[in-house]
């Protein structure tokens, strides 16, 4: 698995895909996926969902493993984007 903080759209990087929130669970662990986190929008989302301040990346993954709602609001608030992983 790969989590990258900050757009990354270059010619070659592989298209943003719709999995659904089981189809995440089971590719993730198995580094099916590549994720591309944007790091202003998480920090904005995880505060306002945990009503914390310190927040990363890994909080917002481990939270859209365990719920399908923030899955979905991750991917329709363009905060994560779900990508196959490229195996070079």
């Amino acid at each position: 698995m790969t989590v990258t903080s900050g757009p990354e759209a270059s010619p070659d990087a592989p298209e943003t895909i719709e999995v659904s929130h089981a189809e995440f669970c089971r590719g993730l662990p198995a580094g099916l996926f590549r994720l591309i986190v944007n790091p202003e929008r998480a920090r904005k989302y995880v505060r306002h969902r945990l009503l914390i301040i310190p927040v990363s990346a890994k909080i917002l993954l481990h939270l859209a493993t365990q719920d399908a709602k923030v899955y979905r609001e991750s991917i329709d608030f363009e905060i994560m984007e779900v990508r196959h992983a490229r195996f070079d």
